[in-house]
């Protein structure tokens, strides 16, 4: 293996844990940050997010029907997230970034509530998805996106910083176009779960070249105080999944499955267990901070 990669949060050695493939999973034991080694190229990368991506042909990667049987899901949590973001403070006319906005949902369901709204997409399929209303605030490219007069009162990366070479260079190339007191809204899976932390090699979220960084609660809020002056506001499950060990040998089905699910929800009912364990992805709000300016 080629030489260990340097955890970009406290720029010490990451080490190795498993390998995956072509893959070795490496993480950094101060910040509790992981990603796969080594990086593929931008090319390579782009040629992986192609219309397969969507539509269910990259078996393990990917969507099934993303544009089809799955856009009622995408719907679904476009509105949530927005509510949520309201909630928080976001108000009709600030302006909303997207990162990796696909067709636009979020995008759409923003400007339904009076939000201006800018989205990054690299998917050209994915772009021509977009409703005709948000399609021209689609742009292939951060640079283009953040060439523009305004800052930005929102910034949200819904399932996405996993997929970046480079999230900290990403995140802080951003800093520049937020607001002041910008709201931060992230969704990612953590390697909280009992899965990642004892048992890494049966977590199927540990998938390179699809997902190159791996984030717990903690590494993620390091990062997003580093990147962006950002504290956090509100953390709150995004996928959570009481089965642990029989999703990875039986596939999420079977009778086994579904009671050990009903043991680990009661182990944690009974507080004997900690919900991080059974949490496969969170939803993260954070807002800057003036002060860390």
């Amino acid at each position: 293996m080629s030489e260990p990669p340097q955890c970009p949060l406290c720029d010490r050695p990451m080490i190795a844990r498993f390998s995956s493939g072509e893959f070795t999973m490496m993480r950094c034991a101060a910040c509790d940050l992981e990603c796969a080694h080594p990086m593929p190229t931008p090319e390579a990368l782009t040629a992986f997010y192609t219309h397969a991506y969507f539509d269910g042909s990259r078996p393990g990667h990917g969507y099934e029907d993303y544009f089809g049987r799955e856009r009622a899901i995408a719907d679904d949590k476009a509105t949530t997230r927005m509510e949520l973001l309201f909630r928080c403070g976001l108000r009709e006319g600030d302006t909303l970034l997207e990162l990796g906005a696909a067709d636009g949902r979020v995008l759409l369901e923003a400007h339904r509530r009076g939000v201006q709204c800018v989205g990054v997409e690299a998917s050209q399929h994915a772009r021509t998805q977009a409703d005709p209303v948000v399609r021209d605030a689609l742009y292939e490219s951060l640079d283009e996106a953040l060439d523009r007069e305004t800052n930005f009162e929102c910034f949200a990366a819904f399932d996405v910083l996993e997929h970046l070479i480079d999230p900290v260079a990403t995140l802080t190339q951003i800093r520049a176009k937020l607001a002041l007191d910008a709201l931060v809204a992230v969704v990612v899976p953590v390697t909280d779960n009992g899965n990642a932390r004892w048992w890494p090699t049966s977590w199927d979220q540990y998938k390179p070249p699809e997902h190159l960084w791996y984030f717990s609660r903690a590494s993620m809020r390091t990062l997003l105080a580093k990147t962006l002056g950002a504290r956090m506001i509100e953390e709150r499950s995004a996928w959570t999944r009481s089965s642990r060990v029989c999703d990875a040998w039986l596939g999420r089905r079977g009778t086994l499955a579904r009671i050990e699910g009903r043991l680990w929800d009661a182990l944690v009912q009974r507080k004997l267990v900690d919900p991080a364990r059974i949490v496969d992805s969170v939803l993260f709000v954070a807002r800057r901070e003036v002060s860390a300016m």
